[in-house]
């Protein structure tokens, strides 16, 4: 696992996180920013982040036209 280091604590984070494509927006680190979550994947992976250790990665879709996006 690698560890995510801040001045007020540490936090393991695991191999494997639950991922939201961000459409037309991109997330910096300690911004905040609303989220308008629709897609059914997009749910359950913040469905699946509460149950677990509430983290999350966000990614930048490349193509915003695309409604299902892969891995590729």
């Amino acid at each position: 696992m690698a560890k995510l280091i801040r001045a007020e604590d540490q936090i393991e984070v695991p191999d494997r996180l639950p991922v939201i494509a961000l459409r037309d927006i991109v997330f910096f680190p300690y911004s905040v920013l609303p989220l308008l979550i629709g897609r059914s994947r997009s749910v359950t992976a913040l469905d699946e982040a509460s149950l677990d250790r509430d983290l999350i990665l966000l990614v930048t879709q490349r193509d915003p036209a695309i409604d299902d996006p892969g891995s590729g």
